[in-house]
């Protein structure tokens, strides 16, 4: 799925008499140099706006004092004045372009993270002001390059002491427990690499992490840490709880509670090619998560691995609790024993999380979980895959969201989940759903038939150009006062129905629904089966190659389809356009009634008001049977062929659904 599809920044929007969709902090950057050209040199914007926005609108002369991009930095000091993220301050970026304007492209230590270099220094970037620790160096050093400090905590606190810098880190195992407050603000912790570097904080109590940063820090101020194993935590392997940490080419590992954990208001953590795995429960009987946000805090994840932690690989909680995640994968987590399960992501109480080009794959019970009120998920080009029953031998669901939660998912896969493949439950609970494909749901360990989407007990769902195929059970379900509105949607090879609507409301317009099979369980067969108080309206769709009808309305209900091409089932017994069983007034109009081997329109203890239907290639246009008590069908006289109250009912198909 992740075939150079753009994020779409959540941060900023701009609006210049339309809304644009930004993609890219580089485009932004561009868009913001190019009004602030415009409030500058008071230019008449006549050229094309598109141009204007992407390369500004300038005029034949300028002073080469301007700041053309905004950057801060004049054009004769600038080496790039049409780009704001390229000037003398900036920081390398590892993108191919000169960022910081010293004539060298990629530059940076960080650019290479993965090379541990030779000597025992490695490709770190060292300054004069570099403080050194070498786990093997003699007894007494000083913190130089000659002298190095043997403990970590030392040499921050040394740099600490100095205003900031760079704390060079030489391979080895450390055993320490580091604690970082203010006083260590703009200082960079930077291990050789993760490969030669093991900062283990076993040996600490049960309530200590390997990192803890906490005080008060000012805005904008923190720590960075980078190229180095974190493990051994009794209570995490690096724990947030102040201040704006940068966490870098690290590996978090087999810490006991949690990997991560940023929590406390206005704390701010960003990683980038940060691998989380391997977090276990305590003997405590605390998780082992891999990365907890909440209580306000802000996370943002780049080209992360999360993979093998317990209970939960990413839990964010909490009103004003952030989390962002690019180009992250999330995978097997593990079902703790306790409580059965080991969930990708679970969103809860109020955070919110926006996922974009990510992976979630091989967890159990359910991949992704959005739960209770105020809580949001964004996702876009994500893929949910594999998603496993817990160890219970429940669930198995790809996306769950409840409670009053909401999502939002475009261009996303959701594949080979068990029981549902996306389950909206709860009244208040609401998800927009475009340009989605959920493919190969399973039925669960116990048997029942799975769902493609499930939707139910007041939950609202509005789906736009999904794809929903190879269900083992019904590729919709709409039930229990749910609400559903389907435009553009294709709903192939289930099984029982293509669509289930029961008890609820839903709308299907422009849709395909194709290829359902008879279930050895649960019978159906059918391209839509609307039940029990439905109030369903089928409009402008085409329902074609079903073993025993294109539709089949059961019950009381509202029910309205027009405009449709309605093809009738493929197995002669039963193979009907459209079967009623105790329907008081169907409303069919305009809809083209065509190829039933048995029955167009089979009207059993039904009514219906027929108008403008056309009838083609069945073997009888129109039954009307156990018609006792039951008000003529309006508008019979359509049809070609009518068997009016036979004195033997045809059989109706057999269906389950539960």
């Amino acid at each position: 799925m992740h075939g150079g599809y753009d994020c779409v920044n959540d941060r900023t929007v701009f609006r210049i008499g339309f809304p644009l969709v930004l993609k890219g902090w580089r485009t932004m950057g561009r868009i913001a140099s190019s009004l602030a050209l415009a409030a500058q040199g008071g230019l008449f914007l006549n050229c094309l706006l598109s141009a204007s926005l992407l390369y500004g609108c300038l005029p034949a002369r300028f002073p080469e004092s301007w700041d053309i991009d905004g950057d801060g930095y004049g054009g004769g000091g600038d080496c790039d004045d049409a780009d704001p993220l390229v000037n003398p301050g900036a920081r390398e970026a590892c993108d191919g372009i000169d960022n910081d304007c010293n004539g060298l492209v990629d530059d940076s230590w960080p650019c290479d993270p993965g090379n541990c270099g030779d000597g025992t220094w490695g490709v770190l970037p060292l300054a004069a002001d570099t403080v050194f620790v070498d786990v093997q160096a003699n007894d007494g050093g000083n913190g130089s390059e000659q002298a190095p400090f043997q403990s970590i905590q030392t040499g921050l606190d040394a740099a600490a002491g100095a205003g900031g810098g760079m704390v060079a880190v030489a391979g080895g195992v450390y055993s320490e427990n580091l604690v970082l407050t203010e006083e260590h603000a703009q200082v960079q912790l930077a291990g050789r690499c993760a490969d030669r570097v093991f900062l283990d904080g076993a040996a600490g109590g049960e309530d200590d992490a390997t990192v803890l940063v906490e005080g008060s820090f000012s805005s904008g101020d923190g720590v960075q840490i980078a190229g180095l194993t974190v493990l051994g935590g009794q209570w995490g392997g690096v724990v947030v709880a102040a201040g704006h940490v940068v966490l870098e080419y690290a590996v978090i590992e087999q810490n006991v509670g949690a990997g991560v954990v940023v929590s406390y208001p206005g704390s701010h953590l960003s990683l980038t090619q940060v691998v989380i795995q391997d977090n276990n429960t305590g003997d405590n009987g605390s998780a082992g998560i891999g990365l907890i946000a909440q209580f306000e805090a802000y996370v943002e994840a780049t080209d992360c691995l999360v993979a093998r932690n317990a209970m939960y690989g990413i839990y964010a909680t909490g009103p004003g609790t952030h989390v962002a995640l690019t180009d992250v994968e999330i995978r097997d987590t593990s079902s703790d024993p306790s409580l059965g399960y080991g969930r990708g992501i679970e969103v809860r109480s109020g955070a919110y999380l926006h996922a974009c080009r990510t992976t979630v794959a091989d967890n159990a019970d359910i991949g992704i979980s959005a739960q209770l009120a105020n809580t949001s998920v964004r996702l876009e080009d994500v893929e949910v895959l594999d998603t496993q029953p817990g160890s219970h031998g429940e669930s198995g669901k790809g996306i769950v969201v409840a409670g009053g939660a909401f999502l939002d998912a475009t261009s996303c896969l959701v594949e080979r989940s068990t029981e549902a493949g996306i389950f909206v439950e709860g009244a208040n609970t609401e998800a927009a759903i475009g340009d989605v494909t959920v493919s190969g749901t399973s039925r669960d360990l116990a048997g029942a038939a799975a769902r493609g989407i499930h939707v139910r007990e007041g939950a609202t769902i509005e789906v736009q150009t999904i794809f929903v195929d190879a269900t083992e059970g019904p590729g919709i379900m709409v039930d229990a006062s749910a609400s559903l509105v389907c435009g553009d949607c294709e709903l192939q090879d289930s099984k029982i129905a293509g669509a289930v609507v029961v008890g609820s409301s839903a709308e299907f317009t422009s849709c395909s629904i194709a290829g359902t099979a008879v279930d050895d369980t649960d019978g159906g067969g059918f391209g839509v089966y609307f039940a029990e108080g439905a109030d369903v309206t089928l409009m402008d769709s085409d329902v074609s190659g079903q073993d025993h009808a294109a539709v089949f309305l059961d019950g009381a209900g509202a029910y309205i389809l027009s405009g449709n091409r309605l093809i009738g089932g493929k197995v002669a017994g039963y193979g009907d356009v459209l079967v009623a069983t105790n329907v008081a007034d169907a409303q069919l109009e305009d809809n083209e009634i065509t190829a039933a081997p048995r029955i167009g329109i089979l009207l059993d203890r039904s009514t219906a008001t027929l108008s403008g239907n056309t009838y083609q290639g069945n073997g009888l246009d129109l039954v009307w049977q156990d018609c006792g008590g039951v008000d003529e069908p309006v508008g019979h006289e359509e049809a070609g062929t009518v068997e009016w109250c036979p004195e033997t009912d045809y059989p109706l198909p057999p269906i389950s659904v539960e």
